[in-house]
């Protein structure tokens, strides 16, 4: 059951549905609170920290706990690493979305834009004006809340924290009202990252499911 929520948990970052459904009770904010967001993500050029990692059920009863680390470079480079409870791996370089399920020696390659794109967790590493346009930002207190203009996936809203200038905490709820809470620890910004940790090199005996088209 954990290695199931821990696998949903990276694809529900970029798993696209195609509803196109509009989603109830969406604060759509302002054009301000969007460009403000934007000029801060902008100025992270590349992000690291570990994070902490806790799930909550649609009754508020926490179902799973985890770490990991990530690291994300502007333009779209992106490297999830989750460690426990169990390792996965979401590696973009751009162009193609890797999702790497250590334990089960299983692989997934899918279009990066097409995948990351239709989730407001692109926004982190983008400043492209046309894929801000599908997004919402309410700024609520101490949070950024994005949301899609039309919902194209899992994700219901992101709610973005920052402390110091730094991502501090990530909050993903998902259209069953399950969240999600990655707090992150030690982060660094605007240093230079190794351009390897944005390439995935498939592990000899590991199945590769291609959905690249």
């Amino acid at each position: 059951m954990i290695k199931k929520l821990s696998a949903l948990l990276l694809l529900l970052l970029v798993n696209p549905v195609f509803a196109q459904d509009k989603v109830e009770g969406r604060v759509e904010g302002t054009l301000d609170d969007k460009a403000e967001l934007k000029q801060r993500i902008k100025q992270l050029t590349t992000f690291e920290a570990s994070f902490s990692q806790r799930v909550v059920d649609s009754d508020g009863r926490e179902i799973m706990q985890g770490k990991g680390k990530v690291h994300l470079s502007h333009p779209s480079l992106i490297r999830w690493h989750a460690i426990e409870p169990d390792e996965n791996l979401l590696v973009s370089d751009g162009k193609t979305l890797w999702v790497y399920n250590v334990d089960l020696e299983e692989a997934t390659a899918i279009s990066a834009k097409e995948a990351i794109d239709s989730t407001p967790f692109a926004l982190l590493a983008s400043s492209d004006d046309a894929l801000w346009r599908n997004y919402n930002v309410s700024k609520q207190d101490d949070a950024y809340v994005i949301s899609p203009v039309e919902q194209q996936g899992q994700v219901k809203q992101l709610s973005l924290y920052f402390k110091d200038q730094q991502f501090s905490r990530l909050i993903i709820e998902d259209l069953s009202k399950q969240t999600s809470e990655f707090t992150f620890i030690k982060p660094v910004s605007n240093q230079t990252l190794d351009k390897k940790l944005f390439t995935f090199t498939l592990p000899e005996g590991v199945e590769l499911d291609d959905q690249r088209q």
